[in-house]
């Protein structure tokens, strides 16, 4: 049907029920049918999916024939609170990720604590699969002009900023062949850089991610999956949507303030 995805898959963004059902979900113009695989929500905690190998995908290889078993290569850009958790979250359950960050404070944190970095971004995203956008959204444009001409055919292109339509409008104008998924987590804490980022800070947190009417599903559900194993919970939103949302959020104080 014209306008409408219905997709078999492992992911029920809008259920999170410990077993497979189907859960239409609507999001903007677009319904989006999905299935949870049970073997991911019903786990203490789903870091550590990626290490348990062939032997544990093997047993649910048809919920996620959609889906790789594994992204061989990700490339995290950014390092700060956010960027680093993440870096961190992926290390910890075994996923293979370089790093990167201009500037040498972070830089030096991250390589310091014993994770791989590389000298550049384009040298990160060199043969990466996945590539994880966390610098500030005033420094998006360079860096995607930066790693333009390194991408591999087909990698997976995600986000972690607040806005997601700015981000889409330049992923789109600069990368125009990345199969782009804008990404927010709901997590944070009040302290900022690497050394105060944590491997745990997705445990449980909303993740949304965005759906356009042109988003590849199969990117959009390896995603999802990858946000399981780092213990969050993929919700699916367009970018005007999650903008609205983000804008209703930080004008209310704004119009309490007036309204006392």
């Amino acid at each position: 049907m014209p306008g409408q995805h219905q997709v078999p898959g492992p992911i029920d963004a809008c259920g999170w029920i410990s077993s497979a059902s189907n859960c239409p979900v609507e999001v903007g113009k677009i319904t989006f049918k999905v299935t949870i695989c049970s073997h991911l929500v019903t786990s203490r905690h789903r870091i550590g999916h990626a290490q348990l190998g062939d032997a544990y995908y093997s047993r649910v290889r048809g919920y996620l024939r959609r889906v790789p078993q594994h992204f061989s290569r990700i490339a995290v850009l950014g390092l700060g609170l956010i960027g680093g958790s993440v870096l961190r979250a992926l290390d910890q359950g075994g996923y293979p990720v370089v790093g990167y960050d201009p500037d040498p404070g972070e830089a030096g944190a991250a390589r310091g604590s014993g994770y791989r970095l590389a000298n550049d971004a384009a040298t990160a995203v060199a043969g990466a699969d996945l590539v994880v956008l966390a610098m500030p959204l005033p420094e998006l444009p360079a860096a995607l002009e930066s790693i333009s001409g390194s991408l591999r055919a087909g990698v997976i292109v995600t986000d972690v900023g607040t806005l997601k339509a700015p981000v889409l409008s330049q992923v789109r104008a600069i990368l125009p062949a990345a199969r782009f998924v804008g990404g927010h987590p709901l997590a944070g804490t009040e302290q900022s850089g690497f050394l105060a980022s944590d491997p745990m800070l997705f445990r449980d947190a909303p993740w949304a991610l965005t759906l356009e009417e042109d988003t590849d599903l199969d990117a959009w559900l390896s995603l999802a999956v990858l946000l399981c194993d780092l213990g969050a919970k993929p919700v699916p939103t367009t970018a005007l949507e999650q903008d609205a949302a983000v804008a209703r959020v930080i004008g209310l104080p704004h119009v309490l303030a007036e309204a006392l």
